[in-house]
């Protein structure tokens, strides 16, 4: 058997043997992010307004190249600015992120139309509220608490047209309760960019 031939098989079976002990020993020295089983009153919360980072992107066909940045700058504007108000724990902002003429849709089932919507923003003890800002239920997590748990956001951008997209967002301190959020949804009216579906 020729030396290269026994060099590669040995490199196999260093790969396959060190490898994996390595990435544990590196995985144990870094500490991973808290799992799902922490519960959140134990987990660090941080005060300052979470930033948002464009993750991956993926895009339609019919955009543009030369578009691209600007989409994806407005896109991220918008999700900076919502993440803001509701961090600040004041919802009534919220109304200019939404096209009057469309409504939205505040979680996946829950539709209102703008007059509903911004009804709805005013009150303290209405679902808005609740859900975003403070619960009475103890099993509910508001949202607002959720963003005090990270300080940065990944936001992986599904660009389904010119005028229409999704995101899936990722706390970076604590991914595993990225799940608290639903996938936005943005569209493109006029000039500017709007949420459809709020996370």
């Amino acid at each position: 058997m020729s030396y290269s031939r026994r060099y590669s098989r040995a490199k196999g079976r260093w790969r396959a043997t060190w490898a994996p002990i390595l990435l544990v020993i590196l995985w144990s020295m870094c500490g991973e992010p808290p799992g799902p089983d922490v519960p959140i009153a134990e987990l660090p919360h941080y005060d300052e307004v979470p930033e948002i980072e464009i993750g991956r992107v993926r895009w339609s066909e019919d955009v543009p190249e030369a578009e691209r940045a600007e989409l994806l700058r407005q896109v991220q504007g918008r999700l900076e600015e919502l993440v803001g108000i509701v961090h600040s724990g004041s919802l009534v902002d919220m109304a200019r992120l939404i096209d009057p003429d469309r409504g939205v849709f505040v979680d996946y089932k829950a539709f209102r139309d703008n007059d509903a919507f911004v009804s709805e923003l005013r009150r303290s003890d209405g679902y808005m509220h609740d859900f975003f800002i403070e619960s009475d239920d103890p099993d509910r997590v508001p949202l607002r608490e959720v963003l005090h748990l990270t300080r940065s956001i990944r936001a992986d951008i599904f660009v389904e047209s010119q005028d229409q997209c999704e995101v899936e967002l990722t706390l970076e301190d604590v991914p595993s309760r990225s799940y608290f959020f639903n996938n936005p949804v943005l569209v493109k009216s006029g000039d500017s960019w709007y949420f459809y579906r709020l996370f």
